[in-house]
């Protein structure tokens, strides 16, 4: 990640010379256009031009899917669960351009990319039988990552019309923020309790009195934690 993070400014650097002969020129009388290609004829421009030849840049949604497990630092206990699938959620990536295995049309790419993924539901877990419920507690995750993928494309790789599939890793740095009630502390009986009763107990009055249950008798815990990250994408 530090290489994304410090990729844009060895792209300002390489350029600065040229622009600053460039502007220099605009004082001459020199146009926009004519700025633009004396930057890209300067020599300084060949150091930089296989990351933006062919390069783009994506901005939109994504629909992600979270799993967050809290445990003890000391006994490596599972204290809760955090997990939320399809979640609409906003990206921004940077990819270089993409490579293809010979004439044929499967490829590979490498991009960079910034998003956010969210989990809204808590699952409750007991004797293999989980139940997924919203307890007013969240997880967001903010990551920075490497993304290399790889993709087959249908229509003409030339074109600017095309539709991949394919499939990739996301590797980079991670903050973890949000909250959780302690449900799977086995140490604390009368909430564990309450999970167990909610996960045992069906009935949607019954439901409402059971989360109840668990906001009154569990501990809720607050994060705000970041580290190294591994994550994957569905092209």
């Amino acid at each position: 990640m530090r290489i994304a993070l410090l990729m844009p400014m060895l792209i300002l650097a390489a350029l600065a010379s040229p622009f600053a002969a460039a502007l220099e020129g605009a004082d001459n009388g020199l146009s926009c256009v004519e700025v633009i290609d004396v930057v890209k004829h300067s020599d300084c421009a060949e150091l930089v031009k296989p990351l933006i030849d062919g390069s783009s840049i994506t901005v939109g949604l994504a629909l992600r899917s979270l799993q967050v497990t809290i445990k003890d630092n000391h006994s490596d206990r599972t204290l809760a669960n955090m997990r939320d699938t399809a979640v609409p959620a906003p990206f921004i990536s940077f990819d270089l351009k993409p490579s293809y295995f010979g004439a044929s049309s499967f490829g590979w790419g490498v991009g960079f990319n910034f998003g956010d993924a969210y989990a809204l539901e808590q699952r409750v877990t007991r004797s293999n039988e989980n139940k997924d419920v919203d307890l007013g507690t969240y997880i967001t995750t903010t990551m920075f990552s490497l993304t290399p993928n790889a993709f087959y494309q249908f229509g003409d790789r030339y074109s600017s019309r095309y539709f991949r599939i394919g499939v990739g890793a996301a590797l980079g740095y991670a903050t973890v923020r949000g909250t959780a009630f302690l449900t799977e502390d086995k140490s604390d009986s009368a909430c564990y309790q309450a999970g167990s009763d909610l996960v045992n107990k069906s009935g949607p009055s019954t439901q409402k009195l059971r989360i109840a249950e668990i906001k009154n008798q569990c501990q809720q815990q607050d994060y705000n934690q970041g580290g190294l990250g591994l994550g994957g994408n569905f092209i």
